[in-house]
């Protein structure tokens, strides 16, 4: 007799319903990236495109649940897809960060916070992959594992230390801004800085909580209580990352530099 790969019976609707709504924000977001020439928003989209394929396999593993490719092909989209997009939010505070001409408000200068965090999620890209090629084989179950929690605590510990320096910023550019802070601020949504840094630290905490439940998942085995409940995936993993995608497309960065474009070149304002 075949067996359920899963710990449950996954729903086909869900898995069509969040295929879809990935697909439109890649949508959206392709069009932003190639309309405005933000090519470091190519992580995100190539993210997007991940959730979209492992949503796509995972609708149709439902049908065949006990076949194992399918199986593998869903788990490892949608596990290493957030490494992406937090690829691309990294990107967009160390550029933030350089036009607002902060850089001596920033715990790590922009060129080598944006070097670092990528660095960072890219091994643990590597590493969750890694495990998660692993699963495929029934001998390398347990370290496979291991080696996917590993991933994600190096991913959990560099999105903590993220959030920090985003905020640390945000309070010190609040409490003393920049010759180009100040000049932005009259561009009205152009120039909405401020707003833009929080939607960093936001979506930045969207995916720690994410990362967070996907290792005590993990850490949790097959007879864990998530693992065994499909709808804690959805709202710990798909719902979260789909906001993350959609708060992107609504608050685009490229609006900030835009309007930096038409304030020009300023010094920045000391405190």
């Amino acid at each position: 007799m075949d067996h359920n790969l899963y710990e449950y019976n996954p729903s086909q609707g869900a898995a069509i319903v969040f295929a879809v709504a990935f697909s439109l924000t890649a949508a959206a977001h392709t069009y932003l990236m190639v309309w405005n020439r933000t090519w470091h928003f190519l992580p995100l989209l190539i993210g997007l495109f991940l959730e979209i394929t492992g949503y796509i396999t995972r609708a149709i593993s439902t049908q065949s649940p006990e076949a194992l490719t399918p199986f593998i092909i869903q788990s490892l989209c949608i596990l290493v897809a957030p490494a992406l997009l937090a690829a691309s939010i990294y990107t967009i505070l160390g550029r933030t960060i350089a036009i607002l001409h902060g850089e001596s408000l920033s715990l790590i200068r922009p060129s080598w916070l944006t070097k670092i965090f990528v660095t960072g999620d890219i091994l643990s890209f590597v590493i969750q992959c890694m495990g998660a090629g692993m699963l495929s084989s029934t001998s390398d179950l347990d370290l496979g594992k291991i080696i996917i929690i590993i991933g994600l605590a190096l991913q959990i510990v560099f999105s903590g230390c993220f959030i920090v320096i985003t905020v640390v910023f945000h309070m010190r550019i609040n409490r003393c801004p920049t010759v180009m802070a100040t000049s932005l601020d009259g561009y009205g949504k152009l120039g909405r800085w401020r707003r833009l840094l929080f939607i960093v630290c936001v979506v930045s905490i969207m995916v720690f909580i994410r990362s967070v439940f996907r290792l005590v998942e993990y850490a949790g085995g097959e007879d864990g209580f998530l693992l065994a409940h499909e709808v804690f995936l959805y709202i710990f993993d798909s719902l979260l990352m789909l906001a993350v995608a959609g708060v992107l497309v609504i608050y685009h960065p490229s609006r900030l530099m835009l309007a930096r474009n038409d304030v020009g070149d300023l010094d920045m304002r000391r405190c």
